[in-house]
């Protein structure tokens, strides 16, 4: 064989030798984490994924009842608040937002600079006849 086609065979066994071990050293070189995953873990993550996508459903579903179900509860809301002012003889107090000096929590106040009362947002309280409302 002439010199120059075994210098060539040389050169495309040693290239290829060399590809073979990039390769190996790569596949070394992949943390485990990096590798396929078995096929039993596979199957799990799937079946995972089946149950979240129903869950998804599922909560969206009680998202829409929920919308559904405050509408409703505004309306009856708003219906017993026109009752009870159309039956009860005492007006109902406004707040004047006089607030008291200090801290205070979140109440609407009723106030004339020395004495305040803190008011329900709703304005209206409900209290059992035979318990003391002091």
């Amino acid at each position: 064989m002439p010199r120059s086609t075994l210098a060539r065979k040389e050169d495309s066994n040693e290239g290829l030798h060399r590809g073979r071990l990039v390769a190996v050293v790569t596949i070394l070189a992949m943390p485990v984490s990096a590798a396929a995953p078995p096929e039993n873990e596979v199957a799990r993550l799937k079946r995972e994924v089946v149950t979240l996508k129903n869950k998804v459903k599922q909560l969206q579903q009680e998202n829409r009842n929920l919308r559904g179900l405050g509408g409703r509860l505004d309306r009856a809301w708003t219906g017993m608040v026109r009752h009870i002012a159309s039956v009860d003889p005492c007006q109902v107090t406004r707040a004047n937002n006089d607030q008291p000096p200090g801290p205070t929590f979140g109440s609407e106040f009723h106030g004339n600079g020395l004495m305040w009362v803190g008011l329900w947002r709703s304005n209206i309280v409900v209290q059992d006849p035979g318990s003391d409302a002091a």
